[in-house]
């Protein structure tokens, strides 16, 4: 009512007052004036979250929201009643509202500039793995504290643990801290709100005051994206008016704590005319100094910042700052301001919390910008090569001593080369307690293999020797709804480890498919790069350009049977024998390629691009010619391995072992075999097999030794797997 006229509305529909377009439906006139009052309404009461319209912004809402071609009409058409009873929702509409432009920035496939990062990096988390993230960290952290609660009968996705008597204690609801380090549109924060008033309700709070409580001493999140951002503050808002009709009255709302992380930047002279004006010169020492600073590209950084200031002397130097009067600075009213945003970000970067939990964003280091790449480097070199790997390290660090970390990630970090460090850092540094292994197409919003996703639970604690680890493997599901029942008719395997069998592995991958009798074998006996020297292949830059099947060229051009790289050079011919990928073979074959080396491969090591670069790489001089064991760097279901007697180049596609030993065929015998076979999935699960997986095989030598290995199948079990390392 404050903020709409009435009596000139009822004018309107009585048609006493002529509408502002000469002829138009009152009615549409109407219930224009009646949103955009809403709106004023809303923004007077969360102004962080609607803002503040003006004429011209006015201007932009249609005169027709009644007709069935409207965007009412749309909403009333697209989306059901029951669409509209969860919050999440909100979420939903914003993903696919920024799909078109998360397409076109993937599509350029260069750096992904500052202001995109949001759109590309946007992806909503079905609510069933959130549930699943939720209860096995916040709920299953509340059990610890009260055994006897009845919590446990609203998690159905809950899992048993180990037993546990070290835990972080919590005294009272109150206490707890959980923050979502990139909330987006805040589907974490909401079910951690269900989740919460349970907790309150059990513990016999008023109704009436449990959803302000919870948003006052709760929940925090943190996000890059200003309309993410407002979108989870208002999921939050939604979720207390839900519980509290009251919530919205004077006096009763609480504002989330919910903050967008914005870049902060002073111009040369404002900080010190700042500290001259107001006598700060006792409290601005050369951290606070660089404090201020740090925030220069939070949109590009976003919760990845951590400030060179602790909490305590940030909020000490707040209150010591918000206690000044301003009265007549009115030029330094702007510096005030971004002082005190810059505060309140780094105290939200610095305080520890009870459970952090997230779907971090997923960006290789490939799209990285410039200033991102120097950042990772500098900050989070043993993270991996992506965003999300960062995410893993950051937030154990904003956890408390015991608190709970709750992430779903894609999988890669588990077992992938490129993830050694992070993954070493990770179980060296907290304790993994839990790991639902989701695979591919867990996601529906996303088709096919591409996204293979893990959910994990660390708590924040030195690991101990006897750690033990509850694995959950759902891969087997087709789609997102099987992966889900599998978790509740508990049908997915579900097996304890201990984390220190893996740390025993090279590389230390999270290989809880193998057994213990497997993962023994790679602490007991000596790896195949000990006798063998495994080498990725050559990149020619351009295959159009350089290779050729062998009955495409003159034969008196090719040069057959060459056994060193000099012999090559001397004989004056261009092509050679080139061993690539091709079809699934064992033993020989995908032997119809050919590569011009002329002159040592001058023209292929010259060629540049059209920036300068030369594309060809990896010539593996010391190599080339010499007698190998091949395999296809793309595996599919087998992986098998062919025996090259000499005089061949290889290519990127069929990465190579060269044996120490004079005899290639023990060594081939080997990697045929169902034993390493086993144990290269358990090395890496994925498609690509790199050179460095086969020389961390673990090999028997002495012929006449008969290893007897577990292999555990999730559907028919072998007891016995046997190899005989024989002489073909």
């Amino acid at each position: 009512q404050p903020h709409t006229d009435e009596a000139r509305l009822q004018g309107l529909l009585d048609g006493r007052i002529p509408t502002a377009n000469a002829g138009a439906d009152p009615q549409w006139e109407v219930y224009r004036e009646l949103i955009l009052a809403v709106c004023r309404s809303y923004h007077q009461l969360l102004p962080n979250l609607f803002e503040g319209l003006d004429d011209a912004s006015e201007l932009l809402l249609p005169d027709d929201l009644l007709s069935d071609g409207s965007i009412a009409g749309g909403f009333r058409s697209q989306i059901s009643d029951d669409d509209c009873e969860d919050v999440e929702i909100l979420g939903w509409l914003y993903q696919f509202y920024i799909a078109e432009k998360k397409d076109e920035v993937m599509a350029r496939k260069k750096a992904v500039p500052t202001e995109d990062i949001p759109a590309v990096t946007q992806l909503f988390t079905p609510h069933w793995i959130v549930r699943y993230l939720v209860e096995n960290s916040l709920g299953r952290l509340w059990l610890l504290n009260r055994p006897e609660s009845k919590l446990r009968e609203q998690m159905p996705y809950y899992i048993e643990g180990e037993t546990e008597t070290d835990f972080l204690r919590i005294t009272k609801p109150e206490d707890i801290k959980l923050l979502d380090p990139a909330c987006g549109s805040g589907h974490m924060l909401t079910y951690a709100f269900d989740l919460l008033s349970h907790i309150y309700t059990e513990e016999g709070y008023a109704a009436a005051e449990i959803p302000g409580l919870i948003l006052q001493h709760n929940l925090y999140g943190l996000d890059i994206c200003p309309r993410a951002a407002q979108l989870a503050g208002l999921a939050l808002v939604l979720k207390a008016r839900e519980q509290s009709r009251r919530f919205f009255q004077p006096g009763q709302l609480v504002q989330p704590q919910i903050i967008e992380l914005q870049d902060v930047r002073f111009e040369e002279s404002e900080l010190n005319d700042y500290i001259e004006a107001l006598d700060l010169g006792e409290l601005f020492d050369p951290n606070l100094f660089k404090l201020l600073h740090q925030f220069e590209e939070a949109k590009n950084f976003g919760s990845l910042i951590q400030p060179c200031l602790d909490e305590r002397a940030i909020a000490d130097v707040r209150r010591a700052i918000e206690a000044k009067n301003l009265n007549g600075q009115l030029f330094l009213r702007e510096t005030h301001r971004k002082v005190l945003r810059v505060l309140e970000q780094a105290e939200a970067l610095t305080q520890r919390y009870h459970v952090v939990v997230a779907n971090p964003p997923y960006m290789g280091r490939g799209s990285f910008s410039g200033m991102l790449r120097v950042f990772a480097k500098d900050n989070y070199d043993n993270a991996g090569p992506d965003l999300y790997g960062m995410f893993l390290v950051r937030s154990a660090t904003l956890a408390r001593d015991g608190g709970v970390l709750a992430l779903v990630t894609m999988n890669g970090w588990m077992f992938l080369g490129r993830f050694e460090k992070c993954r070493q850092w990770l179980l060296n540094s907290v304790s993994l307690t839990r790991l639902l292994h989701l695979g591919a197409r867990a996601f529906d919003s996303l088709s096919g293999e591409v996204v293979q996703a893990a959910a994990t639970h660390f708590v924040q604690r030195k690991p101990t020797k006897e750690l033990t680890t509850t694995f959950v493997d759902a891969r087997k599901g087709a789609n997102e709804a099987e992966k889900e029942q599998s978790i509740l008719n508990t049908a997915a395997p579900r097996y304890t480890r201990k984390l220190s069998l893996f740390l025993q592995v090279p590389g230390a991958p999270l290989a809880h498919w193998l057994s213990d009798n497997a993962l023994f074998l790679f602490a007991e006996l000596p790896a195949l790069s000990t006798v063998g020297t495994p080498r990725c292949g050559m990149i020619t830059g351009s295959n159009a350009m350089f290779v050729r099947t062998w009955h495409e060229v003159s034969h008196d051009k090719a040069g057959f049977g060459v056994a060193s790289r000099d012999a090559a050079k001397t004989s004056g011919r261009k092509w050679f024998p080139y061993l690539k990928g091709g079809g699934f073979r064992k033993w020989v074959g995908n032997e119809e390629s050919v590569v011009n080396w002329k002159n040592d491969g001058f023209e292929l090591r010259t060629r540049t691009d059209s920036k300068g670069h030369v594309p060809a790489h990896a010539f593996n001089d010391d190599y080339i010619f010499k007698p190998s064991v091949n395999w296809n760097k793309i595996m599919g279901d087998d992986f098998g391995v062919r025996l090259n007697r000499g005089g061949f180049m290889f290519d990127d596609g069929s990465a190579a072992i060269f044996p120490n030993l004079d005899d290639l065929n023990w060594c081939a015998g080997y990697l045929n075999s169902i034993v390493s076979s086993h144990l290269l999935h358990g090395l890496n699960p994925t498609v690509n097999i790199q050179a460095w997986d086969i020389g961390n095989l673990p090999v028997e030598f002495d012929q006449d030794v008969v290893i007897a290995l577990g292999i555990e199948g999730s559907a028919n079990k072998i007891g016995v797997g046997v190899v005989r390392y024989t002489r073909l």
